[in-house]
């Protein structure tokens, strides 16, 4: 069943400086979206106030039509999972183990993990491509095989949407590839809503079913990748001259900077 994440004059600020300004967005069906927009626009903000790691000024989130704030930590952690831009683990795990924190919100303590939870890791682990490196500790892989690790628990963890900060920055073109491809491949295959920030706006147009352009925290477009990546929009947010192409195959928004 398709989830649905809206804000409704949705408010914050950092002392006295405005971060986001009453934001009505829906966040509807089986869609991957990507936010975009200039360092400082409001984006991994508008993330940890979905994430409830943030309280906000003024206004409300509501999933599936109930207020974010009835939700208990365990009830929001088997709806939303949570893939965040840089991960830093300093004891010595496993692979397999860090995916399988994914499983938590599910067995009760001191409970071992059942034969259905250790089926949902290993098929998050081979959707993944991780499985193979599954006894490997965790400070032995490279950033974009990391990750990817991060995606797997997300994945484990078999919520319905994923929101993800930034999840290919960093990282080569091979992996940025990689990423988007299995973050794709979770959209249509486990029907999952993707809620993304990228920077790399021609990645955005061309795996997004939905663009959210954010500037000084306010929204300047939402909707398909043609309505959003405009001239006028992007020189407008990036303040900036861009050419504007099609994509040969796709016949979706491609830029270079002038």
């Amino acid at each position: 069943m398709a989830k649905i994440i809206e804000t409704n004059n949705l408010s914050f600020s950092y002392g006295k400086e405005v971060i986001l300004k009453e934001l009505n967005i829906i966040f509807g069906g089986n869609k991957f979206i990507s936010i975009i927009g200039p360092n400082g626009s409001g984006k991994t903000t508008l993330l940890k106030l979905l994430l409830r790691l943030l309280k906000s000024d003024n206004g409300e989130i509501k999933l599936d039509g109930s207020n974010l704030k009835k939700y208990t930590n365990k009830e929001l952690a088997k709806e939303i999972s949570y893939v965040p831009q840089k991960s830093e683990i300093d004891f010595e795990f496993t692979v397999y183990e860090i995916v399988s924190m994914g499983r938590a919100p599910y067995i009760k303590n001191l409970e071992k993990e059942a034969k259905k939870d250790k089926e949902i890791i290993e098929n998050a682990m081979k959707m993944t491509n991780t499985w193979k490196f599954r006894e490997k500790y965790i400070n032995c892989l490279s950033g974009g095989e990391l990750q990817m690790v991060m995606i797997a628990r997300a994945i484990a963890q078999d919520t319905k949407i994923i929101i993800l900060d930034e999840p290919i920055s960093h990282l080569d073109i091979h992996h940025q590839v990689e990423i988007m491809n299995t973050l794709q491949k979770i959209n249509k295959e486990k029907e999952a809503l993707i809620i993304t920030v990228l920077h790399d706006i021609n990645l955005a147009s061309q795996y997004s079913d939905e663009i959210l352009l954010l500037n000084n925290g306010e929204i300047v477009a939402k909707g398909e990748p043609k309505k959003v990546i405009t001239k006028e929009n992007i020189k407008k947010v990036y303040n900036m001259e861009f050419l504007f192409l099609e994509h040969p195959r796709n016949k979706l928004p491609y830029i270079l900077p002038k």
